[in-house]
């Protein structure tokens, strides 16, 4: 199976011209439970503001309301220009897709307005991008549930973190997917359809 990539950011607005904290990836693979690679960057702010991206009160207050260590991991000063992100993150994508988001509506275009704001392409096509939350819908999956991770997986990160917040996103699609496909796996299913 190829591999795929789940992407999340960290913000400090919910606007689509939001300052892009920081962005997490991670590629998985369909039928094996591991996580291939990760990526992770913290994105400089200044120069976001001076291309007219915005912060909300309601979002800083929000983040001080996390635990200390997850807002200070997100707000720690080494940050890396937008452009080199936005770089980085292509060589990381490179031709794996589909591109997963929890909700595509707001990360991918977040990244995608920070590429016009740096006239560069994103890395992705519109059609290459998919929707975790309509996926997790339409198998019945609630809204809160979340997948065991083993600690392996997730040692070093936390909640809020855009790597975890990955992997939780994949333990979703990969259940959801479980889920859908299970129906037409069962025995005396599967050859008649």
């Amino acid at each position: 199976m190829k591999p795929e990539i789940m992407i999340d950011l960290e913000t400090l607005d919910t606007r689509s011209r939001s300052v892009i904290l920081s962005i997490g990836a991670v590629k998985f693979v369909e039928g094996d439970e591991t996580f291939r690679e990760t990526f992770y960057e913290r994105l400089e702010i200044d120069p976001q503001l001076a291309d007219g991206r915005t912060i909300s009160q309601r979002t800083l207050q929000w983040w001080n309301e996390q635990n200390p260590a997850v807002r200070d991991e997100a707000l720690a000063p080494d940050r890396t220009w937008p452009s080199t992100a936005i770089h980085r993150l292509s060589e990381f994508i490179g031709d794996t897709r589909p591109i997963w988001a929890n909700g595509p509506s707001f990360d991918c275009i977040l990244w995608e307005t920070l590429c016009e704001d740096s006239s560069t392409e994103p890395p992705w096509r519109y059609n290459e991008v998919r929707d975790m939350r309509t996926l997790r819908e339409e198998s019945g999956l609630s809204r809160d549930w979340k997948p065991l991770l083993t600690l392996s997986d997730v040692e070093g990160y936390d909640e809020h973190h855009p790597v975890y917040d990955c992997m939780v996103q994949i333990g979703i699609v990969r259940e959801a997917r479980r889920r859908i496909c299970e129906p037409f796996t069962r025995k005396g299913v599967e050859g008649n359809i």
